[in-house]
């Protein structure tokens, strides 16, 4: 009885269909942490002299300007899967790692200190005044994006210990000259030309 193969076609479908579930997930995320910056996160009522109920909102791409940056990272991670090498590989599950503690961790810090910051500076700019009078709403967007950081870096984590068992990119193409198809045909081509310059019979 002969033993089932297990580096063949099969497992290099199954070992792309990996990086492929890999690089959609990371793509998914993404586009989560980009989305959740859109709402608002965070308002407060700020009266003045000519609107006692002014209320200022502070989205969360102005809250955490790092979270739709690392949204842009993931998507330049989610293409780098499908090209690099295992080194590579290892080097892009870092980055998300990186990306997703980036995220989490900024938006706690919104979520314990939600009058500074970008607060701050949204009442400067519609008040003038950057001391924040009134109790400061959060809403859940926070929350959610410290969830999807945590996620964000565990999906760093996975792609790391998985993208082991994922083959190397391969050659595909490649004769047994190490040139082009076509390549060994157009070399006896010349030689035999060469030979009957010199007066030779290449037959």
């Amino acid at each position: 009885m002969t033993e089932p193969a297990t580096d063949g076609p099969g497992a290099r479908r199954g070992s792309r269909g990996g990086r492929g579930r890999a690089a959609g997930l990371v793509l998914v995320l993404a586009a989560a942490v980009g989305l959740v910056c859109l709402p608002v996160w965070t308002s407060v009522a700020a009266p003045t002299v000519l609107d006692p109920s002014l209320r200022v909102d502070v989205h969360g791409g102005a809250a955490v300007p790092g979270a739709p940056a690392s949204a842009l990272v993931l998507l330049a991670c989610a293409a780098a899967l499908a090209l690099v090498g295992r080194a590579g590989r290892w080097v892009v599950g870092a980055v998300v790692v990186v990306a997703g503690v980036v995220i989490a961790w900024a938006s706690l810090d919104v979520v314990r200190h939600p009058a500074g910051g970008a607060m701050e500076r949204a009442l400067v700019d519609a008040t003038g005044v950057p001391h924040v009078a009134g109790a400061v709403d959060v809403q859940p967007w926070p929350y959610v994006a410290v969830a999807l950081g945590v996620l964000v870096a565990a999906a760093g984590v996975w792609v790391v210990v998985v993208s082991r068992r994922w083959p190397g990119p391969t050659r595909r193409h490649e004769g047994t000259t190490g040139d082009a198809p076509g390549a060994g045909a157009v070399t006896d081509e010349r030689s035999a030309w060469d030979a009957l310059s010199r007066g030779d019979d290449p037959t």
